[in-house]
């Protein structure tokens, strides 16, 4: 009897820690927890190292008002669940860090009036704004005009964690020093990630017996085989008139605004560090390896008869590449993953699955996905007054909206609201994995477009790569030294 009434004890504390970690567990998701779905649990995933904090500040953030995701000045919670959950990031981070968000919105697509705005503040001894977010060019250029900190003299910061992309440190540095972070912290780097979207329906039809999604997975995803894909459907004139254009099939069609990634997901690269951490044009760039996949690139878009490219249209009126595809006109293309959301979340019967952007060859490490330019970029401004107060509530904001608002647009908008298996879950993981700051992107605008054009020229116009590549090197250093390099102090 003792056995047992001791027994009873141990089981009666064991349901009472039970549901005391129940407890604690639904108190930790801040009250947003979805109660149909049950998925979203910030105590799921890894938490940061600030300590508690009360800076008793007011901390003003100059924001681009002109971007195309709401992803800062929330008032109120509202019954969309991903507004309502960057709503309670805001919330939290202000409770955690015993501050008072004050946010500042003017356009920031333009890059001079947004720098002018962050100039004036600074020179003008005022020093209102604490925290930048902006278009990720326009950040750029105001870093290269010293309106922005380095973030790696920052504590409170800490790179390593999840809620900062991996090669974040790596590729966007200049003199070993960080003037921007970009990830978790803005919505809009998930929604413009760069990735491969094909049609589930048109590989029955076409009797492709292999699974792409599980080559991706098993890092075997190439673009050979992107190719060999295209070739089974090659081109089906369907419009009548006789050649290639919108309203046929094609194996796979590309347009003037996704030409970019391919450079990128070969493990090419444009710009690299030197051991001072200065920047130059890297030797991949224009090397045998570059051209040859370059070339044999153009080969496929321009005279495979198998592919489609479709150059800048100024008809506004035009059905979009992502529309071409939800219609069944090609069997895969390149797009951003806010299609999914905007476009393909609206057509009935669409049954098509999500790759990474394809490696060169089996042989090369990683996957490299490249993001649209319209994504989001934080920086520390130059003139704040209370810049400690700025760098723990930047990292502040970036862990809560990992556990907070990635969940919730990643697993529940984007994952299996609008993705349609379960394996296209760990693809979006690995696109996510992989996002590229390759500094010829990042100061596009400082370089004039320059860097990219050559790229985006040579596809456009069939021309062989590296034909100019002692020449382009010299011109790209020297842009380098000039618009970037001398920018900064050493």
């Amino acid at each position: 009897m003792k056995r047992i009434i001791a027994l009873l004890a141990a089981c009666l504390v064991l349901v009472t820690f039970v549901v005391g970690c129940a407890s604690d567990d639904t108190a930790d998701d801040g009250g947003t927890k979805p109660k149909e779905d049950g998925l979203y649990d910030p105590s799921r995933y890894e938490k940061d190292d600030l300590p508690e904090l009360n800076f008793g500040e007011t901390v003003t953030v100059l924001f681009w008002n002109d971007g195309e995701h709401d992803e800062f000045e929330i008032t109120e919670p509202s019954d969309d669940m991903l507004i309502n959950s960057i709503y309670t990031r805001n919330k939290t981070v202000e409770q955690r860090m015993g501050i008072t968000f004050d946010y500042v919105g003017v356009p920031g697509f333009e890059t001079p009036g947004f720098q002018q705005e962050l100039r004036d503040d600074i020179f003008s001894g005022a020093c209102d704004y604490d925290l930048v977010a902006s278009f990720s060019m326009t950040v750029a250029a105001c870093a290269t005009a010293n309106l922005c900190n380095d973030l790696l003299d920052y504590d409170y910061l800490n790179f390593e964690k999840p809620w900062w992309p991996e090669r974040l440190t790596g590729e966007a540095t200049i003199n070993k020093k960080l003037y921007f972070g970009a990830g978790d912290i803005s919505t809009s780097t998930l929604y413009e990630m760069y990735m491969v979207f094909y049609n589930i329906d048109m590989f029955g039809e076409y009797k492709i017996a292999e699974d792409p999604t599980a080559l991706a997975l098993g890092g075997k995803w190439t673009w050979d085989k992107l190719y060999e894909y295209a070739s089974v459907v090659g081109y089906e004139e369907n419009n009548n008139d006789s050649i290639p254009s919108d309203g046929d099939r094609f194996g796979f069609i590309l347009e003037d605004a996704t030409i970019d990634p391919i450079f990128f997901s070969a493990g090419l690269r444009m710009f690299s560090h030197d051991n001072t951490g200065g920047i130059s044009v890297d030797e991949s760039c224009f090397s045998r390896n570059a051209a040859a996949f370059i070339d044999n690139f153009n080969s496929f878009l321009h005279t495979s008869g198998d592919a489609y490219f479709r150059p800048k249209s100024t008809d506004l009126s035009a059905r979009t590449t992502g529309e071409m595809f939800s219609r069944g006109e090609a069997l895969m293309t390149i797009g951003r993953a806010c299609w999914a959301r905007d476009i393909f979340s609206t057509v009935e019967g669409l049954n098509y699955g999500i790759l990474p952007v394809p490696k060169a060859s089996e042989d090369q490490e990683d996957y490299v996905s490249a993001l649209y330019a319209r994504d989001t970029f934080y920086a520390i401004s130059a003139g704040t007054l209370i810049d400690e107060v700025a760098a723990a509530t930047m990292e502040c904001m970036a862990s809560e909206s990992y556990r907070r608002v990635t969940p919730v647009l990643f697993e529940t908008i984007m994952k299996l609201r609008y993705s349609p298996t379960a394996a296209s879950s760990q693809v979006y993981d690995i696109v996510r994995g992989s996002i590229s700051f390759d500094l010829s992107r990042v100061f596009h605008r400082a370089l004039s477009s320059i860097p990219l054009y050559i790229f985006r020229d040579a596809v456009k116009n069939n021309t062989p790569w590296g034909a100019n590549a002692a020449t382009d090197t010299r011109r790209l250093n020297n842009m380098i030294e000039e618009y970037i390099m001398d920018a900064f102090e050493k």
